[in-house]
């Protein structure tokens, strides 16, 4: 295990929340994907290698599929 992936996922109110921490890339990718996109507005992947101490962003995708869920938005 040389890698960790780390989820965050961007809240529509509220700020950044650490979702998941796995060794695979494979769950960590499922688990940004199935965010719920009614709390949140996008998800990053973080690789970190654990042998060099780096982190490297991987993955950003944006979970609006509606502009309905803008409409509970309170600006």
């Amino acid at each position: 295990m040389e890698y960790i992936y780390r989820v965050y996922g961007w809240r529509l109110e509220g700020g950044i929340d650490m979702v998941a921490k796995t060794p695979y890339k494979e769950q960590a990718i499922a688990t940004g994907r199935n965010l719920n996109p009614k709390e949140y507005m996008h998800f990053l992947i973080i690789e970190h290698d654990i042998k060099r101490d780096s982190d490297f962003p991987i993955m950003a995708e944006n979970l609006y599929r509606n502009k309905e869920y803008r409409k509970d938005r309170k600006w």
